[in-house]
């Protein structure tokens, strides 16, 4: 008799590049941007989105950028993932993080000080771009095999 278990896993890449402007930071008031959610290819039913708070994400990080990735899924999502600031090459990366129904968030409540933000990057151009790139995989069938027959 023969036992084993096969493991079948559904893989994206998603990628994007979002263009922030500097009005945003002229305001002075704490705001919300955020990408809209879009379905993830090759993933049935996983949508993902950016969310950043140009003044901090909480009191404590009101000086910083906070940018953060969301996943929605019923079933859990590995995901290694990177932010980066075109302009300067900037970058903050996560190597391994499981999202599930109960974790869909992960990110940076202090991405990049605004200082030096606003000082390299939105005073040269009035603008600057952040380029995501993250890998996803999810195990979405195991297969049971015993005496040579599926199970």
């Amino acid at each position: 008799m023969i036992k084993f278990r096969s493991h079948y896993y559904e893989t994206s890449s998603i990628s994007c590049e979002w263009e922030i402007d500097s009005y945003i930071f002229k305001t002075g008031k704490p705001t919300i941007l955020s990408t809209t959610s879009t379905y993830i290819p090759n993933m049935k039913g996983v949508k993902w989105r950016l969310q950043a708070y140009p003044f901090g994400d909480g009191r404590e990080n009101k000086n910083y950028f906070s940018i953060f990735l969301f996943i929605h899924s019923a079933t859990p999502i590995h995901a290694s993932f990177s932010v980066r600031i075109k302009e300067n090459g900037y970058k903050r990366s996560v190597e391994h993080h499981e999202f599930d129904s109960n974790n869909k968030s992960l990110g940076w409540p202090q991405f990049i000080s605004l200082k030096t933000l606003i000082k390299n990057d939105v005073s040269k151009n009035g603008k600057f771009t952040l380029v995501f790139e993250g890998k996803l995989r999810r195990a979405f069938r195991t297969l049971k095999v015993k005496n040579n027959a599926f199970v």
